[in-house]
C-alpha cells in the first residue's frame, strides 16, 4: 500500500514536468526587416594596411524568434545586407562593397533572450566569424523596429585581422519610409508619386503612416540597458511562461484532487 501511494505523487510530477517541458515551446516567429540605410554604419578597421573604412548599409534579413526547451531563442534565418563603400561606389554599388554576414557570420551566431523586465525585446548574438574572431551584438526590437549594435574582437596574439564595429536600424512590415531616414514625411511621398517604390509602399499606406518616426532615443536607451546587464545574458528564461505555469498548477490540483477521491 505504501508503495502505491507513493508512486501516485511521483507519476503526478513526472506528468507535470513533461507537460511543462511540452508548453514551454511555441512556434517560431518568422519577421523580414528592411535595414534603413540613413541610421546604418559598419566601420572596418585594421588589417595588414591599417583600413578604416565606414560603409553604409542596405538589404535585408529575416529574424526568427520562438522557444526551445524553455528557452526564449532568435536566430537570423537569411541575411542579403552589404556595406557600400561610397567613395569607390560612385558608379556601380558593387565596387568596393562588403557582404556583411561574411564579415559577422549572421547565420551562424546564436541568439539569447534578455532578461531585463521590459516590456520590449532585447536579443543577444555571439559566435565566431570565419576567421575565430568572436562576434557580440546586441539588438532591441520595440514595435516594428529593430535596432542592433556590436563589435568583432580578433583571437588573443592575432595580427593583421579587420575588426568590425556596427550599428543598424531596421523595420519590419510594409513601411512608406522611401528614403530610408526612419521618418514618413513629405520627402517619401515625392519619391512616391514619383515612382520610386522600393519598399513596398503606395500612397493610401504613406496617408495612414504618414507621420511615423522611429523612437531611436528610447531604442539606444533600451540597448544601454542592455550592454549594462549583459553579465546576466547566459542566465536566460528557461522556465515556462507564467501563464503556462498557471494552466499546469490548474491541471496538477485537478488530478491530485481526482486521485485523493480514488484512494478514498
Amino acid at each position: 500500500m505504501f508503495a502505491y501511494l507513493s508512486a501516485g505523487p511521483i507519476a503526478l510530477c513526472a506528468t507535470i514536468l513533461a507537460t511543462a517541458g511540452a508548453y514551454a515551446d511555441h512556434p517560431i516567429f518568422l519577421q523580414e526587416y528592411r535595414v534603413l540605410p540613413a541610421h546604418s554604419v559598419i566601420h572596418q578597421t585594421g588589417g595588414f594596411a591599417g583600413v578604416d573604412v565606414r560603409y553604409r548599409l542596405k538589404g535585408e534579413y529575416d529574424l526568427a524568434t520562438g522557444f526551445d526547451e524553455g528557452r526564449r531563442f532568435a536566430e537570423f534565418t537569411r541575411a542579403e545586407i552589404t556595406g557600400l563603400n561610397r567613395s569607390l561606389s560612385t558608379v556601380s554599388d558593387s565596387i568596393g562593397a562588403l557582404d556583411v554576414d561574411q564579415a559577422l557570420n549572421l547565420l551562424g551566431l546564436e541568439g539569447r533572450f534578455v532578461p531585463l523586465g521590459l516590456s520590449h525585446n532585447v536579443w543577444e548574438f555571439s559566435g565566431q566569424s570565419g576567421d575565430d574572431s568572436s562576434v557580440h551584438l546586441l539588438a532591441a526590437q520595440r514595435g516594428p523596429w529593430m535596432l542592433l549594435r556590436g563589435v568583432t574582437t580578433p583571437p588573443p596574439g592575432s595580427a593583421d585581422f579587420f575588426q568590425y564595429n556596427v550599428r543598424w536600424l531596421a523595420r519590419t512590415g510594409p513601411s512608406a519610409d522611401m528614403n530610408g531616414d526612419g521618418a514618413v514625411d513629405a520627402a517619401d511621398y515625392t519619391s512616391l508619386r514619383d515612382g520610386h517604390l522600393d519598399g513596398g509602399a503606395d500612397i493610401a499606406l504613406w496617408r495612414s503612416q504618414f507621420g511615423e518616426q522611429a523612437d531611436i532615443a528610447e531604442l539606444d536607451g533600451m540597448m544601454d540597458a542592455a550592454w549594462a546587464a549583459k553579465s546576466g545574458v547566459a542566465s536566460g528564461a528557461g522556465v515556462p511562461e507564467p501563464s503556462g505555469l498557471v494552466l499546469l498548477g490548474t491541471i496538477a490540483s485537478a488530478l491530485v484532487c481526482r486521485w485523493r477521491r480514488t484512494r478514498a
